[in-house]
């Protein structure tokens, strides 16, 4: 069964919210800073917030925001030391540990993610926030606690495509394939043109027995650009 391994997170950034802490001299490189990051130049806008830091030492802002500028440079050893940094200054800085866990679990460290993204939760639930947590569970091989997260997330904004994604699939992988079925029914609804849906929907009618309701599903996702669909329409109609 085709399995799309790479679980996308989502990235919390707010490069605006610096402006209201900071002098005149170090605003200069925070506006600069935020036309840097609009075009892309995260280089320079890690050269900005570092003369904003030399300015103001404890502006955990400052720190958040070279912190993402680090990380979308690939140096992600930088970014957790300026995000640990955002915190130590700020304990209450609930952006900070969201980003700090995306760092993290980009690091492979879905332990110490899942305990960033709940402190993040407590201090500021957002629906990003128990998404985030949610992969970093699937990834753990934690699935029921992943389904509980993706929940809460849809509950917050029931047009969450992606939750519905990987609930379904987590749901798969604990045998609950009336719940994918129901998963990823609801992002057809939203998203009519997405053929991973229409596959990992047939694959559960599948296991169900619903052969006819697999097919029409496969062929779909196969009328959409899915490379796997016409291979387990092969096995269903031979399955010798």
């Amino acid at each position: 069964m085709k399995r799309n391994l790479l679980l996308t997170f989502v990235l919390v950034v707010s490069l605006s919210a610096i402006s209201i802490f900071a002098g005149n001299e170090a605003q200069t490189y925070i506006d600069s800073a935020r036309l840097k990051a609009s075009n892309g130049d995260f280089n320079g806008v890690m050269q900005d917030f570092t003369k904003v830091i030399e300015l103001e030492p404890k502006n955990a802002i400052a720190y958040y925001n070279r912190g993402i500028a680090k990380g979308r440079l690939g140096d992600y050893e930088g970014e957790l030391k300026d995000l640990t940094k955002a915190i130590e200054l700020d304990p209450k800085y609930a952006d900070a540990y969201h980003n700090r866990g995306f760092a993290k679990s980009k690091s492979g460290d879905n332990k110490g993610a899942i305990e960033d993204y709940t402190k993040a939760i407590k201090l500021a639930p957002q629906v990003d926030t128990y998404y985030n947590r949610g992969i970093a569970k699937s990834k753990s091989g934690d699935n029921k606690g992943a389904i509980e997260d993706y929940t809460k997330a849809i509950a917050l904004d029931p047009k969450y495509a992606g939750a519905y994604y990987y609930s379904g699939l987590a749901k798969g992988d604990l045998g609950d394939f009336a719940g994918t079925i129901e998963d990823f029914t609801k992002l057809i609804e939203l998203d009519p043109k997405n053929d991973d849906a229409y596959y990992y929907r047939g694959m559960a009618k599948k296991q169900l027995n619903d052969t006819a309701g697999a097919l029409e599903d496969l062929k779909k996702a196969g009328e959409l650009g899915n490379n796997y669909a016409d291979q387990e329409i092969k096995i269903i109609q031979d399955p010798k």
